[in-house]
């Protein structure tokens, strides 16, 4: 009887094993802090509302065609332009976006925040002298050449740039000159796009402010 106990318990223990082994051709979900995260840039190539794709291709050194990726577009995926949000079906062809997104267990690439990158026509150029930066209310007071306050908000997609580089909203120090690409929003918010830090301010030589840099007897001055 001893004998038979012992046999029945061993073979319950070598079933609970095999119940809570991998099954041979079996993979385990990858959580999400096992997901391959990247990000990619490029122009919209095709969009279906259908499917929830998304098609982008990038240029890439070398090639006559660039780089094509095929993105999934969830419901909770996050999509703005000029910090205001979007949906798929806004996003139109030949638009440039950039994307962050996860590489699923299935190699398939899901996107988790879109960008609509706006064009060049649809911002203004301003420049001065940063009075004021305000992380909590996200806005930036500037001081321009004419002596003009202005007042523009800001999205967590904020470009900030020093000669190319790109640098964090921190860097945007009291005093600096600065030149800000912005929109005008329907409720005639500022929006500032991109902000490049330390730009060149003329004063005329009279000592008055002018704008009309290098020209007319003005000097530049960088803040």
């Amino acid at each position: 009887m001893k004998r038979t106990v012992t046999s029945l318990c061993l073979a319950l223990a070598i079933l609970a094993c095999a119940s809570t082994s991998s099954i041979p051709g079996q993979t385990t979900p990858a959580t999400p802090s096992q997901q391959v995260r990247g990000q990619f840039e490029g122009t919209v190539q095709n969009r279906d509302t259908v499917s929830k794709t998304l098609t982008v291709i990038s240029p890439t050194a070398g090639t006559p065609t660039g780089e094509s990726k095929v993105f999934t577009v969830p419901d909770d995926t996050v999509i703005t332009k000029l910090g205001v949000k979007k949906t798929l079906a806004d996003i139109r062809r030949g638009e440039a976006v950039w994307i962050s997104f996860v590489n699923l267990p299935d190699n398939s690439l899901q996107a988790q925040r879109i960008i609509i990158v706006p064009k060049q026509e649809d911002l203004r150029p301003l420049e001065g002298t940063v009075q004021n930066l305000d992380t909590a209310s996200k806005t930036l007071t500037i001081t321009t050449a004419m002596g003009q306050t202005e007042k523009l908000s800001f999205a967590d997609d904020l470009v900030v740039t020093r000669q190319g580089d790109k640098k964090a909203l921190g860097d945007i120090r009291n005093g600096e000159g600065v030149r800000i690409s912005y929109a005008t929003l329907p409720d005639k918010t500022l929006l500032a796009e991109q902000v490049m830090i330390g730009y060149y301010v003329a004063h005329c030589s009279c000592g008055s402010a002018c704008a009309c840099p290098l020209s007319r007897g003005c000097r530049a001055v960088r803040y």
